[in-house]
């Protein structure tokens, strides 16, 4: 049976995404949910599959990352108080994240924390200042990221409403309408 390369790692993470999911739904059963609350969290972007096992297809991290989220495999980001599952609402978020891939990013959402697992449904991710978390098996220290330029940088307004600050790629890319030199503080999308 010839498969693409990488359609093996996706089974595998849809898999675990699966179970992840499944795991949830039957802790509800046991007890009542926690309220969920808003939160704005910094950290980078990350695929679960490629963070759980440490391996990339590429020594081209963030590509091989957004390959990932694209091809459906669960995302995270990577905070100082440790690793978050992301989604968005029943659409899911690769369209938003791809562009932020192994970066750093802000995502604003309600936060839901259950049973030691936390996940954010997010209604907004755009790039972030902060500096990069460092690699978890590496002892060294990446580089400070400096904000985009604003002529690389903009708002984007996406089809539902919704507001993302990344480049007129990343605009494309979600079929949004990209305002150059803007945030999405500045922007009404509605």
């Amino acid at each position: 049976m010839n498969r693409k390369p990488g359609t093996r790692n996706v089974i595998i993470a849809s898999v675990v995404g699966v179970m992840f999911v499944s795991v949830l739904c039957i802790a509800g059963d046991r007890d009542k949910n926690p309220a969920p609350r808003d939160v704005t969290l910094t950290g980078r972007i990350v695929d679960l599959q490629s963070f759980m096992n440490g391996k990339f297809a590429s020594a081209d991290k963030a590509r091989c990352t957004r390959e990932c989220i694209r091809a459906g495999v669960p995302a995270a980001i990577e905070t100082d108080d440790g690793l978050i599952v992301i989604g968005e609402g029943t659409k899911g978020a690769a369209r938003t994240l791809a562009p932020f891939a192994y970066e750093n990013a802000e995502l604003k959402g309600k936060l839901y924390e259950r049973h030691g697992l936390r996940y954010i449904d997010i209604t907004s991710a755009k790039a972030a200042r902060a500096k990069p978390a460092p690699e978890p098996e590496a002892d060294v220290e990446e580089p400070w990221t400096p904000e985009p330029d604003e002529a690389t940088s903009g708002a984007c307004c996406l089809p539902d409403g919704t507001c993302v600050d990344t480049d007129e790629d990343g605009c494309g890319d979600r079929e949004g309408s990209y305002y150059a030199g803007s945030s999405c503080d500045d922007i009404d999308c509605e």
